[in-house]
């Protein structure tokens, strides 16, 4: 019998996490320098991280505000230059 490549042995290492191989220690191995270059189809894809709706919305506050200012409630809007027919000319 001859011996396995790289890849045939990491693909056995990854088929057999959890029946023969402790799985933590093989993530661990595949994380060492031993496995640079080695291609590994079983390495799971780490998924991207979704931000919680606090963190986004903490991430807006500490934004800087907008130049145009806000109207509150209860504040007259400022005057456009154009007029606006009131009810009595019309």
């Amino acid at each position: 019998m001859s011996p396995l490549t790289n890849e045939q042995a990491l693909a056995e290492l990854r088929k057999f996490a959890g029946i023969q191989f402790d799985p933590v220690v093989v993530d661990a191995f595949v994380k060492t320098h031993h496995v640079e270059g080695v291609a590994d189809p079983g390495r799971t894809v780490q998924p991207r991280p979704i931000p919680l709706l606090g963190q986004a919305a903490a991430a807006r506050l500490a934004e800087p505000p907008s130049t145009t200012p806000a109207l509150m409630p209860g504040q007259p809007a400022q005057a456009t230059g154009t007029p606006t027919p009131s009810a009595e000319q019309a």
